[in-house]
């Protein structure tokens, strides 16, 4: 007999910041049963699919998702139960054409996340497979480079940083628990140095530290000494990568980039990011620039979009009709796509945004959420992907080492076979291949 969805079943529960998510469970005929969480993010974009929460006041300050949790237990059950787990875009589709929206505004991207995540695990558990060899095939075996951040700034900590994420990638580790430990090293070295100039070493959301600095370059001056006193090379084996999310310091065509000082306008933010990167061993910048101010976003791609890797979030929240306007015949103002699962709503739709990018000759990182849970699922799906980087956060909090954790087992599961592709991941960037510095 077939193996079908038997069972749908819809719960609230708390995400690491903490606020209410959604929960879902699916049970199979077999009697498989598996649960997902969906994450929740702080800095959005515009064309993110719609999170459904209650708006009631008077309960979790109105960030409630009952609604959310009743649409998966009536609308989305009812559509799913006896369909096949292992068919997961029919299962997608299926629910998306529910919500006559357009944006998932009735049903929630919130719930469909989670319950896409659950037939997936499910699936992928009836067959007696590992959830990024249901997702990716026999032939997945690439694991990520992670981004990990040092410094919680913008809208993820209560402090002067306007640059949102500051970050280290270990592109000259040999394997991801290799890389990891130097990640880890480097946190604890960053610490010290911390408390020794009398900083707190309290965190943020995504568990980098959240001190207040005169000025970026100071954040970035802390991390170089992090990474030397730990032993590393810097721009060797590890380099920065920041987020600057800059539509969150974007009013009225300026931009409020540094804790103190003037705005700047397009040219003037492009021109500061540009002396940023001849200063420092900065190889990633994501959202440099409000995602409506494409003017900006194409001026700085003239003048680094050879150089380095600049990362698409908000600009295109993972939606594949968004990230048409960076294709040929368009012009193109970023050469890599962030892939986060709860901004377009489902797996699927998520896996195809980054099968598009890579077919246009773009790299994709698969990112976390500020609101993130104890799931790992998209550990998963970055190796499903054959994506070259992931942003799990900080290696502190357990929210964020799950992810971690994760690909530790995965690079182990995969044995002889698993790729850690450092320097290569950054394909879409010639420059540091002409350098001779990616090799």
């Amino acid at each position: 007999m077939d193996v079908v969805i038997s069972k749908v079943v819809g719960m609230e529960g708390i995400d690491s910041r903490p606020n209410p998510t959604t929960m879902a469970m699916v049970e199979l005929s077999d009697g498989t049963k598996e649960y997902a969480i969906s994450p929740s993010g702080a800095s959005t974009g515009e064309g993110e699919q719609h999170e459904k929460r209650d708006g009631d006041r008077a309960r979790y300050r109105g960030k409630g998702v009952l609604g959310a949790v009743e649409a998966i237990n009536t609308r989305i059950a009812k559509v799913l139960i006896g369909m096949s787990p292992f068919d997961l875009m029919a299962v997608d589709g299926a629910m998306c054409a529910i919500d006559t929206s357009g944006n998932l505004g009735e049903i929630g991207a919130n719930s469909t996340t989670a319950v896409s995540y659950a037939v997936a695990r499910a699936a992928a558990r009836s067959r007696g497979q590992e959830l990024f060899e249901f997702l990716g095939g026999p032939t997945a075996c690439r694991l990520p480079v992670p981004f990990c951040k040092f410094f919680d700034g913008g809208m993820h900590a209560g402090n002067s940083l306007r640059i949102q994420e500051f970050m280290w990638a270990p592109v000259g580790a040999p394997t991801f628990a290799e890389a990891v430990r130097w990640l880890v090293e480097c946190f604890h070295t960053l610490a010290d140095l911390l408390k020794k100039e009398g900083h707190p070493t309290t965190v943020g959301d995504e568990g980098g530290f959240a001190p207040n600095l005169e000025s970026n370059r100071e954040a970035l001056d802390f991390g170089a000494q992090a990474v030397e006193k730990a032993g590393y090379t810097l721009g060797e084996q590890i380099c920065f990568v920041l987020d600057t999310a800059a539509s969150t310091f974007f009013e009225g065509g300026q931009y409020a980039i540094e804790p103190s000082g003037d705005p700047l306008d397009g040219a003037g933010l492009v021109n500061y990011l540009e002396d940023l990167v001849d200063k420092y061993p900065i190889f990633s910048i994501e959202d440099g620039a409000a995602e409506g101010d494409l003017d900006t976003w194409q001026m700085m791609h003239n003048h680094l979009g050879n150089r380095i890797q600049l990362v698409g979030d908000d600009v295109f929240c993972t939606n594949r009709r968004l990230l048409a306007q960076n294709l040929p015949p368009n012009n193109r103002f970023a050469n890599c796509l962030l892939v986060k699962t709860n901004q377009i709503g489902t797996v699927t739709r998520a896996k195809r945004a980054g099968e598009m990018a890579h077919a246009h000759g773009m790299t994709t990182c698969v990112s976390q959420r500020s609101g993130d849970t104890e799931g790992a699922e998209y550990a998963d799906l970055a190796v499903a992907l054959g994506s070259g980087f992931i942003k799990p956060g900080s290696v502190a909090r357990s929210d964020r080492g799950a992810k971690y954790n994760r690909l530790f087992w995965i690079e182990r599961l995969l044995g002889k076979r698993a790729v850690y592709p450092g320097w290569q991941a950054f394909t879409s960037v010639p420059t540091l291949y002409a350098k001779g510095v990616a090799t």
